[in-house]
């Protein structure tokens, strides 16, 4: 979005709580999801990305994807808009230091759907400043790219063995010859959470999105498929990331 755009038109706007799952093909616009609380991943054909309470997703017209949301107040406010975009790809930005988050966070959906002339006029010149604060990011995270292109081949070794119980996240900073406390604050930077963290969230979803298919025989054989050789301890982190055991959720409670 770094380019100069003055086709930049706000189709709707909704602020609501979020849905634990949701399928979206092809969507008709451009959209800026923002967390108000709670937490999400969206899945972009075996791609995961995870967003947070203070987080803003931008999801390009044409994308489609599934997402799961969890976590208190699980809110967020959506703006659809169409328009051109130089570079319309899936991304996050951390927006808390955005001026007018309290506002596009609190009113800017009820006004811009119910307000008058010059209430809108006030939602249109927020939207144009979330613009601009999102094309600052992304100059300044440009100059990040050099640095995480350092730990591609560690991320690629991580996605093609993570489901594997043989995998060892501890070890993945050894593959590229970097220190793992250089590793890490490169992949939080990238990722927005911490290997393990990713690593986990990563398995657990899976495991989910297995026990929710029906297509499983035992919590064992699904803690064995998503990497967890102990059927126990992977029953205590689903359920501490989801409030759930594995068996509930089989069984639709």
């Amino acid at each position: 979005m770094r380019e100069f755009r003055d086709d930049l038109r706000i189709i709707s706007s909704s602020r609501h709580a979020s849905k634990p799952y949701g399928k979206i093909q092809s969507r008709a616009t451009h959209g800026f999801i923002i967390k108000l609380g709670g937490e999400a991943d969206y899945d972009f054909s075996g791609e995961r990305i995870h967003v947070k309470k203070g987080e803003m997703i931008l999801l390009p017209k044409g994308s489609s994807y599934e997402y799961r949301t969890w976590g208190e107040d699980n809110l967020y406010t959506s703006i659809n808009f169409l328009g051109e975009l130089d570079c319309p790809e899936v991304r996050v930005f951390d927006v808390e230091g955005f001026h007018r988050l309290g506002f596009i966070s609190e009113s800017f959906s009820e006004l811009w759907r119910f307000g008058a002339a010059e209430e809108r006029y006030e939602c249109l010149a927020a939207f144009y400043d979330l613009v601009a604060f999102v094309i600052k990011l992304e100059a300044a995270d440009g100059a990040e790219k050099g640095r995480f292109a350092l730990i591609e081949p560690a991320v690629e070794y991580m996605r093609k063995h993570i489901y594997e119980c043989s995998f060892r996240v501890d070890k993945l900073h050894s593959r590229i010859g970097i220190s793992d406390t250089y590793f890490r604050r490169l992949f939080k930077q990238r990722f927005g959470r911490a290997p393990k963290e990713y690593v986990t969230s990563e398995r657990l979803s899976h495991a989910r999105s297995i026990i929710e298919s029906g297509d499983w025989g035992s919590i064992a054989e699904v803690a064995l498929t998503v990497g967890y050789s102990d059927p126990l301890y992977f029953s205590k982190a689903f359920k501490r990331a989801f409030g759930k055991a594995p068996s509930d959720v089989g069984r639709g409670i």
